[in-house]
Order: C-alpha cells, then sequence, then structure tokens
C-alpha cells in the first residue's frame, strides 16, 4: 500500500533554503539600487518643470503688470536708491503688485508668517521651510528672486537697468542686452539635482536651466 506525502515533508519541500532566501534579497538589493536613483531623477524633473510652469506664469504676470504700466516693470521697494534694499523688501512688494494678475486679491503687504503668501504659484516645488529665505521664509513668500534693476523700466531691447547715467561707477549695474539675455526672475536657492542647478525665466519669457556657474550679466567698470 502506497501512503501519501506526509505534511511535515510537504513543507520541508516548499521551505525555501538559506542559499535561496540569500540571493532573493541580493536581488531584491539590487533592483533597489538600480530603481531608487531612476525615480529620484523622475521626481526632480517632475519637480523642475513644475518650477518652470511656475516661473512662466509669473513672467506672464509681469507682462500684464507692465502693459498696465506704460510697459514698465514693477518696482522693487528701494528702487530709488539701488543697492540698499534686500530681498525679503524687493519680494515683499513685487508679489503684491503681481498676484492680481494671476487671479489673487491684492492685499497690502506685511510681514512676518502670520501673513503668508497665499498664491502657490511663487513656491519652487524642489524648496522646503529649512532654506530659511523661500516662499516658506518668514518674511519672503517667494522661492524665486527679482532682478530689481529693471524694475521701473520698460521691456524694450535692448534691456537696460535704467541707472547706468546715474550710477557709472557701480560695477554691478546691469549692461544693455537683448530680451533673451535680460533674466528676470530666477530660483533663489540652488535646489534642483541636489543643490546644483536653477531656473531662470528671461524677458522674452523663454526658459533656461542653468548651474552654479550661472551669473547675472553685468557692465564692466
Amino acid at each position: 500500500m502506497t501512503f501519501p506525502p506526509c505534511n511535515e515533508c510537504r513543507c520541508q519541500h516548499l521551505a525555501f533554503s538559506l542559499a535561496e532566501l540569500l540571493a532573493t534579497v541580493a536581488i531584491l538589493a539590487i533592483l533597489s539600487a538600480l530603481l531608487f536613483p531612476a525615480m529620484g531623477r523622475v521626481m526632480e524633473k517632475g519637480r523642475q518643470a513644475a518650477c518652470q510652469s511656475n516661473l512662466h506664469q509669473l513672467g506672464l504676470g509681469l507682462l500684464a503688470y507692465a502693459q498696465d504700466n506704460e510697459g514698465k516693470l514693477p518696482q522693487s521697494h528701494l528702487s530709488t536708491y539701488p543697492g540698499s534694499g534686500t530681498f525679503a523688501n524687493d519680494i515683499l512688494f513685487l508679489v503684491q503688485d503681481v498676484n492680481p494678475y494671476l487671479g489673487m486679491q491684492k492685499s497690502t503687504p506685511r510681514w512676518g508668517q502670520a501673513y503668508p503668501n497665499q498664491n502657490a504659484t511663487w513656491k519652487c516645488p524642489a524648496d522646503s521651510a529649512k532654506d530659511g529665505i523661500g516662499f516658506e521664509g518668514k518674511w519672503h513668500g517667494s522661492s524665486y528672486t527679482y532682478q530689481w534693476q529693471y524694475g521701473g523700466t520698460r521691456i524694450l531691447a535692448p534691456m537696460t537697468s535704467g541707472y547706468e547715467r546715474w550710477y557709472p561707477s557701480w560695477t554691478w549695474i546691469l549692461k544693455p542686452v537683448p530680451l533673451s539675455e535680460a533674466p528676470l526672475l530666477w530660483d533663489y536657492s540652488l535646489n534642483h539635482e541636489s543643490s546644483t542647478h536653477r531656473n531662470v525665466l528671461f524677458a522674452d519669457l523663454h526658459l533656461e536651466y542653468v548651474d552654479a556657474a550661472w551669473t547675472q550679466p553685468l557692465k564692466n567698470p
């Protein structure tokens, strides 16, 4: 008489050996090592694209503002004496001027976290609260900084900062450049691709993805 195999024998036959278990763990580790960097790159490309979309929308807002103001871009807070302002001052009033052209109600600028910028278009998805300066920073409400030298000047080619005749000795005044070389807004922090890149919006509304070596076009002394 033939007896069916016992459950114990079947269990022993189906059980993983130590070698098989280790091989499975090794394969999973290899797959993770291959997939995680790829997923990270995909996520970064998504953040980069979202950031560029934000900058494009802000650029349209700047142009809409200019159309209502004799072709002139918004002025920064202390543009009557450029160089004496701060990122916080410039952005505070820029946000106030541009938000109505982005479908937001115009509000009186105030300081502090109790009055945050409600328009997330100003937030780069690669930024975080730990950056200190940015959309979630205490005084700022924007991940992007503004080329304040262009404030109060018309969007014309070539773009000029308007201060050359007043302060010719200032070496950091922007030189006249084509619209395609006149930066308007860009990421304040180098938060893209492990803090090595930023997005830049130019006056003709084209965008460039630049590395840390990028600098503004300056006038020679």
